[in-house]
């Protein structure tokens, strides 16, 4: 259980550098539209808007499927800690009811060997008893 814990946090983990590189890749491309609107400047600022829009939407649509995906991912793996979280709690509970039950045990174990401890008196005294009263004893 607790592996598997371990491993859904090492993939949130992972999933957030994803994020991160995602973020500075975002970054890039806006440089890049800097880059290309400075170039249009230069040039023809039509096509040069053109070819920066292209480039964006293009880059755009890809980070959008691969965020998509990401979320995927990111809501299969909040299922998982779930299901392992209600796993874990079923066991706690097992475990504290088990746990009770040995000391119900060990409690009641001791109330037969106090009452063993009081027969074998008994039985003692009963011997000596019939010992002084001349009965045969075995």
């Amino acid at each position: 259980m607790q592996e598997h814990l371990v491993s859904l946090r090492g993939k949130y983990l992972h999933m957030g550098q994803q994020c991160q590189a995602f973020e500075h890749h975002l970054g890039e491309i806006e440089a890049e539209e800097e880059r290309c609107l400075r170039e249009a400047d230069r040039n023809t600022e039509a096509a040069a808007a053109a070819e920066c829009r292209s480039s964006w939407a293009a880059a755009l649509s890809e980070h959008t499927l691969w965020v998509d995906e990401g979320e995927r991912h990111l809501e299969q793996l909040g299922g998982e800690l779930l299901e392992a979280q209600l796993r874990l709690g079923a066991v706690r509970r097992e475990s504290t009811r088990l746990e009770a039950a040995a000391r119900q045990d060990e409690c009641t174990l001791e109330q037969f060997r106090l009452q063993l401890r009081r027969l074998h008196a008994r039985n003692a005294g009963l011997e000596v008893e019939a010992q002084l009263l001349g009965l045969a004893v075995p």
